[in-house]
């Protein structure tokens, strides 16, 4: 194989695994702190549907990323109200 094919290759899976890389992390880092999130997948595609139809919708691309934050956020919330006081996820 030729070494320009082999870069592609390596710098399209890094980049292409950078958002999950990122989210396991994260859920590595509340994890070690002794709370379990399950949401992470779930977190990552409703704000990244929610931020391209808000962006597509207005033109605006900061707004989509508004969007999706408050999407995320949102999304988790009904579970980390009944993770962290009931301890539901032990």
């Amino acid at each position: 194989m030729n070494i320009q094919i082999i870069s592609l290759i390596i710098s399209d899976t890094l980049r292409a695994t950078t958002p999950l890389i990122l989210a396991v992390l994260g859920e590595l880092v509340t994890e070690k702190s002794g709370v379990l999130n399950l949401g992470v997948e779930e977190m990552m595609l409703v704000g990244a549907v929610a931020g391209f139809i808000a962006s597509s919708v207005t033109g605006n691309i900061y707004l989509g990323l508004f969007i999706a934050l408050i999407s995320a956020g949102l999304t988790q919330k009904p579970s980390q109200t009944l993770v962290s006081p009931c301890r539901a996820s032990c």
